[in-house]
């Protein structure tokens, strides 16, 4: 009885619910009867899978039947059963009582009951009546059961199958970064185009981004067409803390997802002001096209042509207007690109000529070509609003919305401690209403108020809140001041010192810069002499140094990474005393006289006793040591830094220098030389196993002072007679100390390999430099000839942007290619030869003699011009002139021969010797090679001696 009644209950509940399902159902039709309904529905479902989308899988997830009448049958057949059984029930003896957990009848009750009470209700006929219209039921019931979860199962393949189609197409694609597979080699070619990888960057600052702001960017008239009309470059502007580059990482997330497809190209990248690589013109350039190429394979084949090109034939790397070039080009294998820029205003100071050359490079992306959507979000600032203005682009100026706003100030407000409801809302609607569109000083009040003790403290707080960032950067020092111990204060002074001075990118002036991290920082601050060395106790935790820093400072735990949060910091501790009213907060800014606080840093753990007998042979050596010090490799390269920031050495660091360059074990040098080659060039340096043997960056502390310009170590040096010729004896065996001391001015651009020195900035482009650098580097080369230094001695030099690769050069035509005029004349005073051969030692082009520099570099002529006037050298005027009559002669010429011939003059060739213009590259005469085409050479034409190919062949054999 207890069955039949759930049985009859489910099957009422269930028709219930079908009924109610069948009102709020959006299908139809009526659904079919019994079998015969089940059958026309498995048919209806079989349909082809090929039309299937998004509304065809949501009309199948809400297919619903009507309550067949077979539900009503079985239930009317379950309710004639229960009333049989009822009424059965009714006439049993009322005599039934419990006792104890379960009931059982008396023996008398059973005596009183009449035995037509115990016959069974119903007939033999009827029973076998209702137990086949129950069978037939079941059997319709499980049926109905079974098509239910077929129809479920129905709908989730064909969700699949969606989901499989979708997936097909974004493998077809190959619309997103990098969906191509690229060989081993492809890398490396993607990896000699730029060095910086931005998709690091878009990964950190999009984890920054609060989920839901932003979105009001599409909503702008500016911003919808960009990316629907063709042919659109876009300067998005505003003020400093309002978000951009947050913003730009929701637009290239956005346009990653809307325009998803193998005919569109996306490339981003971000310029930051403590990333000195991210400023310079070819490596923006070559990461867009590194970008692009990995998303089509046409584009990849060009690019690994230029690559074999430049690898095996030992060819320069592509100038700025040549990468410029290949991005028009690439853009050609795309329907459209879309290119964004963030960050331009941060590649440097105002008029900076790298600036002026990256926003240049910036402008002319947006060559009118049909399919290019060019982006740049910056700082509003005069450079590069004139230069946008040529072009031009579409301007539109920003700031953060109002509910942007809320959404940051709500998220940050579960950092804040407040019991008070009320003054939660306070908290939100003041900082919305004052922020005026900036995210950072948002951050900083919340992170302001979270050090104060109370809720009534923090209301009062909210009625004074600084205008803007520099008001609020004082009430920030100020606050440190007053409520940390002269201790504390010192770490945080020191602290701010690293930051500012240490971290990458953060010196325009240094070459080679190193991520800071928390436990470097944490071990440099408590650094006192060399008697204290920090141990665990005397370091402050981590924990620590972020509660103190606060919102100042951005930490990337996965890396240990440490930098500033935003430019506006690292800004505001740069200005001068006299711009900052309050002393409180004086006592932080950063002064460049700081430097010689982290280079007595370095000394003192450089020079420590407990290094004095460590030995590194090989690389594993190195490997096992940094791994236990990892604080020593930083501090290799911030020595080197310093040096060169600090210029003259105070008494302290004199002395620890004194002991660092200490004759004639010269111990601790060895082993900062080369921890300091391994920490610099990582990357290479780890491809090495770790057998090889230790490569020193260098092996003489002469080397190392003319390099970075310590003249005064340089003296005494030579006064103990050190050999001013030597030469690298690992590295390099061709760079003597005069060499480095001529190119001490260019420190920053130039790097010592096997092969030579390599400049890794265009010597043509214009260069400021302080004129203490100059008058160092000069000062150093006139000691270093006076004391006996081979002023012929030749090396291979090797320039970015030259149509050379490494050319061997003396020490004058070293000094004419970076225009150092007064140092070329001490040379050849010193008895240089202006027209010197190359020796026979070396495997490579000679570039010794004046002329030859001339003809090829004709850039330099005011650089010579100079020179012969500071000198009054006989030799270079007289190379000079003749220079100038062979130029001069070579035009009239070419006049006279055109007249003759006016139609092949230029393009005729002897059997041996082909085209002019193929002799003059092959020999490369740039002038030469100038007039040429002024006159309509060729560029590709060869004639039947084939000696030395197309002209373009002739420049690659040159070398």
């Amino acid at each position: 009885m207890v069955e039949v009644n759930i049985l009859c209950g489910i099957l009422g509940r269930l028709a219930t619910m079908l009924r109610a399902k069948e009102t709020t159902s959006s299908r139809n039709s009526s659904a079919p009867s019994t079998m015969h309904g089940l059958e026309g529905s498995f048919e209806e479902d079989s349909g082809s899978d090929e039309s299937l989308d998004g509304d065809d899988v949501e009309g199948a997830s809400s297919r619903t039947l009507e309550t067949p009448p077979f539900i009503y049958e079985c239930q009317r057949t379950l309710e004639e059963i229960q009333a049989i059984l009822h009424k059965f029930q009714a006439s049993e003896a009322p005599s039934a009582e419990p006792s104890s957990k379960r009931t059982r009848f008396s023996l008398s009750a059973l005596r009183r009951m009449d035995p037509k009470d115990l016959k069974w209700p119903l007939s033999r006929s009827k029973t076998m009546e209702l137990v086949a219209s129950l069978e037939r039921h079941k059997s319709t019931c499980t049926i109905a059961l079974a098509e239910d979860g077929l129809v479920d199962i129905h709908t989730l393949l064909m969700k699949i199958t969606l989901s499989n189609k979708y997936l097909a197409e974004i493998r077809a694609n190959q619309g997103a970064m990098l969906l191509i597979q690229l060989t081993q080699e492809q890398e490396k070619a993607l990896a000699w185009l730029s060095p910086v990888n931005p998709a690091r960057k878009h990964r950190d600052f999009s984890q920054d981004r609060q989920s839901g702001t932003g979105m009001w960017l599409f909503d702008l008239p500016e911003m919808a067409h960009w990316l629907e009309s063709s042919d659109e470059a876009l300067w998005i502007y505003g003020i400093p803390g309002a978000g951009k580059t947050i913003l730009s990482t929701l637009v290239v997330d956005e346009i990653l997802t809307r325009k998803r497809s193998a005919f569109v190209g996306t490339a981003y990248f971000y310029v930051r002001h403590d990333d000195k690589d991210t400023h310079e013109p070819a490596n923006v350039l070559g990461s867009l096209i590194s970008q692009l190429a990995s998303q089509n394979s046409d584009a990849m084949a060009d690019i690994m042509d230029i690559y074999s090109q430049h690898s095996t034939r030992g060819l320069p790397a592509l100038r700025d207007d040549e990468l410029l070039d290949q991005v028009h080009k690439i853009t050609r294998c795309f329907k459209e690109t879309y290119v964004m820029i963030d960050g331009l205003d941060e590649c440097g100071a105002v008029f900076d000529s790298t600036r002026k050359r990256l926003i240049d490079m910036v402008a002319e992306l947006h060559n009118g070509k049909r399919t290019n959507h060019i982006l740049v979000l910056s700082r509003d600032e005069r450079d590069i609003r004139d230069r946008f203005a040529l072009v031009p682009f579409d301007t539109v100026s920003i700031a953060a919305t109002s509910a942007d706003i809320r959404l940051f100030a709500v998220a940050w407000l579960e950092r804040l401690d407040i019991q008070s409801e009320s003054l939660r809302v306070a908290v939100v609607d003041t900082l919305v209403g004052e922020a005026q569109g900036m995210f950072m000083w948002v951050r900083a009040q919340v992170d302001y108020l979270q050090r104060l003790p109370n809720d009534a403290e923090k209301r009062r707080a909210l009625k004074m809140l600084p205008p803007d960032l520099p008001q609020t950067y004082i009430r920030i020092f100020e606050t440190m001041q007053s409520s940390y111990s002269t201790q504390t204060t010192t770490y945080i002074g020191r602290l701010l010192k690293w930051l500012v001075l240490g971290g990458a990118g953060q010196s325009d002036v240094v070459a080679m810069t190193v991520d800071l991290t928390l436990e470097l920082l944490r071990f440099a601050v408590c650094i006192e002499d060399q008697s204290n060395w920090p141990t665990i106790e005397t370091m402050p935790t981590k924990r620590q140094i972020l509660q103190w820093l606060g919102c100042l400072v951005r930490w990337k735990e996965d890396r240990d990474e440490i930098s500033f949060s935003h430019f506006t910091v690292k800004e505001f501790l740069s200005l001068d005393m006299k711009s900052v009213s309050s002393s409180a907060a004086q006592q932080y800014l950063v002064v460049p006289t700081d430097a010689s606080y982290l280079l007595h840093v370095s000394l003192i753990v450089l020079t420590h006793s407990r290094f004095k007998d460590t030995v590194c042979t090989i690389k594993g050596d190195i490997r096992v040591f940094l791994s236990q010090h990892p604080f020593y490799g930083c501090l290799a390269v911030q020595l080197c830094n310093q040096m060169l920031v600090t210029g003259k050495l105070d008494e302290r660091n004199n002395q620890l220098m004194g002991e660092f360059l200490a004759m004639p074990t010269q111990q601790h040098f060895k082993l900062w030389s080369i921890c300091y080659e391994y920490s610099s060039f990582r990357r290479e340096y780890q491809e090495g196993r770790d057998n090889e043997p230790a490569i020193c960056s260098f092996t003489s502390p002469l080397h190392l002072a003319a390099h970075v310009g310590l003249s005064t170590q340089v003296s005494d040096m030579l006064i103990k007679s050190i050999d001013p010729g030597a030469t690298e004896t690992l590295k390099n065996p061709y760079i003597t100390p005069l060499h480095l001391a001529i190119i001490h001015d260019h420190y920053d651009t130039i790097r010592i390999t096997r092969d030579g020195i390599w400049f890794s900035s265009d010597l043509r482009a214009e260069r400021r430099s302080p004129a203490e650098r100059h008058e160092t580097s000069l000062l150093v080369t006139k000691k270093l000839i006076e004391a006996g230094a081979d002023v012929h001695r030749q090396v291979p030099v090797k320039c970015l942007g030259e149509i050379y690769s490494y050319r061997l050069v003396t020490p004058l035509i070293l000094a004419l290619l970076i225009r150092a005029c007064e140092i070329a004349s001490a040379l050849l005073a010193a008895g240089a030869n202006c027209d010197a051969s190359a020796s026979t030692t070396f495997g490579v082009r000679d570039l010794c003699s004046v002329k030859k520099v001339l003809r090829l570099r004709p850039d330099i002529e005011s650089t010579v011009q100079r020179t012969i006037e500071l000198s009054g050298h006989d030799g270079l005027a007289q190379a000079f002139q003749d220079w100038k009559l062979s130029s001069k002669q070579l035009r009239p010429g070419i006049e006279r021969v055109k007249r003759t011939d006016p139609a092949n003059f230029v393009n005729e060739n002897s059997p041996a010797l082909d085209t002019p213009l193929s002799v003059a590259a092959c020999h490369g005469y740039a002038s030469i090679i100038e007039i040429l085409l002024d006159h309509g050479a060729e560029i590709d034409k060869t004639g039947p001696g084939k000696v030395h190919g197309t002209a373009l062949m002739s420049a690659c054999a040159l070398g």
